[in-house]
């Protein structure tokens, strides 16, 4: 009874402390969803969304005349130029071959950036069975909690399939290692008009296809 009656009284003591700390406690952000660039398909969608912003802020005015600077070369960056080009184009917008006095410069500047690998995300299933039409059982569910702040699984986690279509969405594999920043802007002589910055992952094997010149074709034989 003294030793119980002796910890509340410690107990006690402790309650009207001040905790501190030398340095801030690291903070989680909060859940982000970020598309991995796997396919030149996925070049030609992000093209067109920076097409899309070109058009609404600098090319609204159909006289608008636009001139897509060469970019630092790779494979990626040379193709998404020609992307770049052809969305602009399909979308009414005149592009320059070269650059005129009265062209807006758009500029491309390709990041890639290498985090450390084996990065953890804290939700991802393994597996989904089908319940009934729209209803999946989701397995190996793992999820944080924010009161306890530790990891659980949930073993049948049951999804909505209409209202839950994020699984589908989610992609396989590993986290990888390596990310792309892409900048487009538009400037004229003295200032920034408009500019757009998106950030997406790599698969780590590809990383030649983003930070690489390409490859120049010699053709030979003939008269």
């Amino acid at each position: 009874m003294k030793k119980i009656l002796a910890a509340g009284l410690a107990l006690l003591s402790l309650g009207g402390c001040t905790v501190t700390s030398d340095a801030p406690r690291a903070l989680n952000f909060p859940p982000a969803l970020q598309h991995k660039a796997i396919a030149a398909t996925h070049w030609s969608l992000i093209a067109n969304d920076m097409a899309e912003h070109l058009k609404s802020t600098v090319a609204k005015n159909s006289a608008t005349v636009l001139h897509v600077a060469e970019p630092k070369p790779s494979e990626f960056s040379q193709a998404f130029r020609n992307l770049l080009i052809s969305a602009l184009v399909n979308k009414g917008v005149i592009v320059a071959k070269t650059k005129e006095n009265n062209a807006l410069a758009i500029d491309i500047d390709v990041q890639l950036v290498k985090f450390s690998p084996h990065r953890f995300q804290n939700s991802y299933f393994d597996r989904a069975l089908p319940l009934t039409e729209g209803l999946l059982a989701v397995n190996g569910i793992v999820s944080r909690s924010e009161a306890e702040g530790v990891d659980s699984l949930s073993k049948a986690a049951l999804v909505d399939w209409n209202d839950g279509r994020y699984l589908s969405r989610m992609a396989g594999g590993y986290t990888p290692s390596r990310e792309l920043i892409i900048t487009v802007s538009a400037t004229d002589n003295l200032q920034y008009l408009a500019r757009r910055t998106n950030v997406y992952y790599i698969l780590d094997r590809d990383m030649g296809l983003y930070d690489k010149p390409a490859k120049n074709i010699i053709v030979t034989g003939g008269e």
